[in-house]
């Protein structure tokens, strides 16, 4: 199963998200969009993990202390790789309690053998993939100005999540929920 923990963004974010992205399509062109519904904030990628795992997995997780619930809010346009062609086009998240909240993750993960992430971690939600050999960092960023900084938001749980891979792109299954300071808050 491929599976990552992530934040999953609250429907009013989702439809400013979308304005975003309706924005920045002159810029960017043709490439792959996050499809509605399907925006979120990775706060840790496990890659391939065997089926017997996943209870141990939803054991530790429910274990992840984090002072409450948390407010966030998209900043500005990030692109990856920074100075270069541009492959990932998406909006950086900040907020007090975000970075405790991915260390926490971090943390509990590498109990159960699952290696640490050795980039520096960059809050993001992503928009898009482009194809094409351009820096878009400038025109992305300019073309999505007015409408960056979005509103706050407030987060009271994160998600494990199993990502099946389709022609038509990724699908997300949530395979539980879990409260910010309170353990599970049930699955779907």
């Amino acid at each position: 199963m491929r599976l990552f923990i992530a934040i999953e963004a609250p429907e009013a974010v989702g439809r400013h998200l979308l304005r975003v992205q309706d924005a920045l399509r002159e810029v960017v062109g043709s490439g792959s969009w996050t499809r509605e519904g399907a925006f979120h904030l990775t706060l840790k990628f496990l890659g391939e993990v065997a089926e017997g795992d996943v209870p141990a997995l939803t054991d530790a997780l429910g274990q992840v202390v984090c002072d409450g619930p948390i407010r966030l809010r998209t900043s500005g346009i990030v692109c990856f790789p920074p100075g270069r062609a541009t492959a990932v086009v998406g909006v950086e998240v900040v907020g007090e309690g975000l970075l405790k909240l991915q260390q926490a993750v971090e943390t509990r993960c590498a109990e159960l053998g699952f290696p640490a992430e050795r980039r520096v971690y960059r809050p993001h939600v992503t928009l898009a993939r482009p194809r094409g050999r351009r820096n878009l960092a400038s025109a992305a960023a300019q073309r999505a100005g007015t409408l960056l900084p979005g509103p706050w938001f407030d987060v009271d749980h994160f998600a494990l999540i199993q990502s099946l891979l389709k022609p038509q792109g990724a699908q997300y299954v949530c395979l539980g929920r879990f409260a910010l300071g309170r353990g599970p808050a049930g699955g779907t």
